[in-house]
């Protein structure tokens, strides 16, 4: 199967595709073996169909995306400028996912499996909740962070610097990152 975009002929080898940097693609057709699909930079870009296989989605600079299906076996996301989405629907049902790496994100809740997250400059996320497993947020200059609600045994790594209105955090966290935040109550 082959993807022609800009001139160029993308094809399908094995597991992957990558589509990086294609300006014309405005959705992509559903491969049922694929596990890897990297699609950043492809500013038109509007949907992506549910694929069964998928482990890992690159989909950074897409600011036309304004949603992701549910994938069950999606274990890693990267949506880093995707402007037009703003809450990961179902997160519930991700439940594989261990790898959030999103900035315009306004919800995350539900995600028991997410074990890093980076959402650094999330200005419209106020609260992160019921995450369970998370070792390592980095969420600075989320200037609305109010509450950080984490079910985890052990975290080790918060970054939450410059969160100027985060007054909670969990207690158990290791390794913790705070300038500038005007208040916190650790416990």
């Amino acid at each position: 199967m082959c993807i022609i975009c800009t001139g160029k002929i993308y094809k399908f080898e094995g597991k992957l595709l990558d589509i990086s940097g294609c300006l014309e693609v405005k959705s992509i057709p559903v491969i049922e073996q694929l596990e890897i699909l990297n699609c950043t930079g492809c500013i038109n870009l509007e949907y992506i169909p549910a694929m069964p296989q998928l482990i890992r989605l690159h989909c950074n600079q897409c600011p036309k995306l304004t949603e992701l299906p549910v994938m069950s076996k999606l274990t890693t996301i990267f949506c880093d400028e995707c402007t037009s989405l703003t809450v990961i629907p179902a997160m519930s049902k991700l439940e594989m996912i261990k790898c959030l790496n999103c900035v315009g994100i306004t919800e995350i809740q539900d995600m028991v499996s997410l074990r890093y997250l980076f959402c650094s400059g999330c200005t419209g996320l106020t609260e992160i909740l019921n995450t369970h497993n998370l070792s390592t947020v980095f969420c600075s200059d989320c200037t609305n962070l109010k509450r950080l609600s984490v079910a985890s045994l052990y975290m080790y790594t918060l970054n939450c610097e410059r969160c100027t209105s985060l007054t909670e955090i969990p207690a158990n966290v290791t390794l913790l990152y705070c300038s500038t935040c005007k208040w916190i109550d650790r416990g």
